[in-house]
């Protein structure tokens, strides 16, 4: 009767381990499929949890097939109890090279997993002989499994990396969070002491569903870090589009514009003209900043026209704006080019008092070009990370982004000119 109940237990133990793998798995499919987390780290937690549910299956098939001497159960047993020792082997080295890689990452670390993965080919090298030898085990006449003379020899290498493993996760536990450090720890201690109890009550089979919940319990661990760091990164950029929100409405031209208009006060059409544009300037940039979709050109033109036309209520002929438009069936990130704008307007009126600013919109072979000129005193030596200069990268980073455009910036003395290229798309080479 007990051990009837301890074949129970190994089958039921051998498909709770299998159902939590192919969870695991499906959960890192989806997980890196999504993009949610870190998709390459997340990804090489699939070929661990296949290693080991392979294990788990084999072994579960071995025990249904042991006892049994049909001539094809004879095959079965044979094959599973052939394949166990590789994929058990296997996953001890895959183990490693999660935690030697993705939580040391030192060159010692390094140099273990090189010496595991020699300990592993010395270890195929019994058992890809035993089926001629019978050194690691071999199978009765009645379909029964037997360790042979090699036997001990494999699991002292399983042992010596387990120990490895050990001896790395204690040299490394003060740059591990204190529950980071307990659940690899586990790894090691629960399948050793369910190795211990298998010894001691024979015919039972623990040591896969140990070793399965303890690397679900890693999973999770893994899957939780990585999870609380998007969410941290999500409220950094949250904060990052406030901040953009916030610069983006300018506070001195905002003061300029409505000193602009209630100094055209006593002309009514013209106040209403000024207001109109205000509030159509303000909901332009509210619309960029809710959505960095591309727009078409003539939008973004439209609202670098309103932009100007408050301009030229502060500054008046002191402001010189010259259109020189062929074409805007286009696409352009949104602000990418009104941002160009009012650079040429500060660089070219804001430093001199007065100026002239240019923008030309050109069609050629394949491509469009965006030129915006100014007379201003050029852009000054600044050091890379000082704002002016980080403003130019971002905007170059979103026109490759969004519309695999290239930005060139010629500056002098004299003024400056930034000339913006936009790839035809193959329907409008076509057209």
């Amino acid at each position: 009767m007990t051990t009837y109940y301890i074949y129970l237990f190994n089958i039921f133990s051998g498909l709770a381990s299998i159902t939590f793998c192919m969870y695991a798995v499906t959960l890192a499919r989806n997980y890196s499929k999504n993009g949610r987390v870190y998709r390459q780290q997340i990804r090489e937690w699939i070929p661990i949890f296949t290693c080991c549910m392979a294990a788990v299956a084999v072994d579960l098939l071995s025990i249904l097939c042991s006892g049994n001497t049909e001539p094809g159960a004879f095959i079965v047993k044979e094959l599973c109890d052939y394949a166990i020792f590789p994929l058990d082997f296997g996953l001890l080295v895959l183990f490693t090279r999660h935690f030697v890689f993705r939580v040391v990452g030192d060159r010692a670390a390094r140099i273990w997993f090189r010496f595991c993965q020699f300990l592993f080919f010395v270890f195929m090298i019994p058992v890809l002989l035993t089926p001629f030898t019978g050194w690691v085990f071999y199978i009765d006449s009645n379909n029964l499994y037997h360790r042979g003379p090699a036997h001990t020899f494999t699991q002292i290498l399983g042992l010596l990396i387990q120990i490895g493993d050990f001896m790395l996760i204690l040299r490394v536990r003060k740059k591990l969070k204190r529950k980071v450090f307990v659940v690899y720890l586990l790894f090691i201690v629960i399948p050793l002491i369910a190795l211990v109890l298998q010894t001691l009550i024979y015919g039972i089979s623990i040591v896969h569903l140990s070793t399965t919940i303890v690397l679900i319990m890693i999973y999770l661990l893994v899957l939780d870090n990585y999870t609380r760091i998007i969410i941290e990164q999500e409220k950094a950029l949250e904060e990052a589009r406030i901040n953009s929100m916030l610069s983006q409405l300018k506070p001195h031209f905002l003061y300029n514009s409505l000193t602009a208009i209630m100094a055209v006060e006593k002309n009514p059409p013209a106040t209403r003209k000024a207001i109109a544009d205000f509030a159509k300037y303000l909901r332009g940039n509210l619309d960029s900043i809710k959505d960095q979709n591309v727009i078409p050109f003539e939008k973004e033109l439209n609202h670098i026209q309103t932009f100007l036309r408050l301009e030229k209520l502060t500054y008046g002929d002191l402001l010189e704006v010259v259109y020189d438009i062929e074409t805007t069936g286009f696409p352009v990130p949104p602000r990418s080019i009104q941002l160009l704008v009012e650079f040429a307007v500060h660089q070219g009126v804001a430093s001199r008092g007065e100026g002239r600013v240019v923008l030309k919109v050109r069609e050629g072979i394949g491509e469009y070009r965006i030129i915006i000129e100014d007379n201003g005193r050029g852009i000054p030596e600044v050091p890379d990370n000082a704002p002016i200069n980080l403003s130019f990268q971002r905007i170059r980073e979103q026109l490759h982004r969004q519309v695999n455009g290239k930005m060139d910036i010629k500056s002098d003395g004299s003024g400056t000119k930034v000339t913006v290229i936009i790839p035809m798309k193959d329907s409008d080479a076509d057209d």
